[in-house]
């Protein structure tokens, strides 16, 4: 049976479109021994070059300037990171416990080491209150006495002082 009229043209699926328009954008290549070879027409060319753009336009005009695509992180190093945020946060409570620690000496009128001899009673309370409100920050009572450069011995006995003074009203 003989045909007549046009033969009927094959579709081109997307990568045989961009595998063609790859070889045409290739330097010194002879465009039309390409489309012969895939027996396409010129018109045939300026059809994919358009495709091709428009869809690159649309598929740029979908992206996000500024933001960048989430990156996937091994299980492993995403605890380890866990892990080393909850030290530096936990680092970061114990320097503001401190500095605060540090500024209520300070407003105590006590620079230093703390004097050798009694303490008005207002004084040492204070003192037995910043050390408790450290201590229930985490900070352990030795490196609070010892950041207030004073000996946890001497809070000890205050302390007992209170307690019993509590006890024998």
């Amino acid at each position: 049976m003989e045909s007549h009229g046009k033969k009927q043209r094959r579709r081109l699926s997307a990568e045989e479109k961009w595998n063609i328009y790859q070889e045409c954008e290739k330097p010194g290549i002879k465009i039309g021994e390409v489309l012969r070879k895939h027996g396409l027409y010129s018109s045939d060319l300026q059809l994919i070059r358009r495709e091709i753009k428009e869809a690159a336009l649309e598929r740029l005009s979908r992206s996000r300037p500024g933001r960048q695509k989430a990156t996937v992180v091994p299980v492993e190093e995403r605890d380890q990171l866990k892990r080393e945020l909850e030290e530096k946060e936990k680092a970061l409570v114990e320097l503001s416990v401190m500095f605060t620690t540090l500024k209520k000496k300070s407003e105590l009128g006590i620079d230093g080491p703390f004097p050798e001899g009694r303490l008005p009673m207002e004084t040492r309370q204070e003192i037995i209150r910043i050390i408790a409100t450290a201590k229930a920050s985490g900070i352990a009572r030795h490196r609070t006495c010892s950041l207030l450069q004073i000996s946890i011995r001497r809070v000890e006995r205050w302390e007992l002082r209170m307690h019993q003074q509590v006890h024998c009203l």
